[in-house]
């Protein structure tokens, strides 16, 4: 391991060997547009609208119906649902629903579609917004003392929209990954949004031995932007260092829904950070100073577990998919 990166102290036990599960029954995007067409029409009442005129692509079946849009990733058969009017507001003109009454609702539309898996749950609630919640801003507009005109804005938070957020257990482990969550908004007492990516796993098809985690480590290293980093201090000892976390998990990754994925397979999560003091000039008043900045940056990265080059791993194109 590059001596820049701190180990963790102490991680928690893994088993060394885990199960694969394959994913039953993901349709094919080559299927024939009777197949899709029919699914867009099932999700599409089971929400209450109509199929219009549906528009379809290699990727992608669309229904759009006034402010509603239904769209459909053929890749995974997973979907996305939302109501234009509704989602993403910036305006505050209905009451926010309380979390226990969004959180109930919520479950009851995912059963009522026959969407709500046995190893899911309600992970956390949040609201509109990229910290929680929609700003709305005045902006007031002047001179500096240097002539240069500038805008402030003065902000007051508000909510428009609560979402329920469901995560995903496979054999009692986490599944990472951006093809494994559930979404259910609501504005008022409306829906805004549902979006639903999860491909249910089948029964489990092979136990395999994984690497401990302290080799998925190591792997680690080996990617380019690490091996970059380790050649700029060893050009330039002492400018940068970097630790991973004691907080390594095992889970298993499910891929983007606009990607095939035949098999849940597992992954380490490896979180950590690397600091950098970079030397520079900065202006000030008639002099020009040399200072010293420090630049910071935390990473998470997923590295495939499975010891070997196994089918699994080839069929999931791990390599290409879980390292980032």
């Amino acid at each position: 391991m590059a001596t820049i990166f701190q180990a963790p102290k102490r991680m928690a036990s893994f088993p060394g060997r885990i199960p694969v599960y394959k994913i039953p029954g993901t349709p094919n995007k080559k299927q024939s547009p009777n197949f899709w067409r029919n699914r867009l029409a099932e999700v599409s009442d089971s929400l209450g609208f109509t199929v219009v005129k549906p528009e379809e692509d290699k990727n992608y079946i669309y229904n759009q119906e006034g402010p509603l849009h239904l769209q459909i990733f053929k890749a995974s058969n997973t979907f996305l649902f939302y109501n234009r009017d509704l989602v993403g507001r910036t305006v505050q003109d209905k009451e926010i629903m309380h979390p226990k009454t969004a959180k109930n609702l919520s479950i009851e539309l995912l059963k009522r579609n026959k969407l709500l898996y046995n190893g899911g749950g309600t992970a956390f609630q949040t609201y509109y917004g990229g910290d929680g919640y929609t700003m709305a801003q005045t902006a007031t507009a002047g001179q500096d003392a240097y002539g240069d005109w500038k805008v402030e804005a003065e902000s007051e938070p508000f909510k428009t929209e609560i979402r329920s957020h469901f995560g995903y257990l496979i054999n009692g482990l986490k599944v990472f990954g951006p093809g494994a969550k559930t979404i259910v908004s609501y504005v008022g007492s409306e829906l805004s949004e549902l979006m639903h990516f999860w491909r249910s796993p089948g029964e489990p098809v092979s136990d395999l031995e994984i690497i401990a985690p302290e080799t998925a480590i190591g792997r680690l290293c080996k990617e380019s932007r690490f091996v970059k980093v380790m050649k700029m201090n060893k050009k330039h000892p002492g400018l940068s260092s970097g630790r991973f976390y004691d907080d390594v998990e095992l889970g298993y990754y499910a891929v983007p829904p606009v990607n095939g994925q035949r098999y849940y397979a597992p992954v380490y999560k490896i979180r950590g950070t690397f600091e950098a003091r970079i030397n520079g000039f900065q202006a000030k008043g008639s002099n020009i100073d040399q200072v010293e900045n420090n630049f910071r940056h935390d990473f998470v990265h997923f590295v495939p577990a499975l010891h070997g080059e196994s089918a699994a791993v080839q069929t999931t194109n791990l390599k290409k998919q879980i390292i980032f």
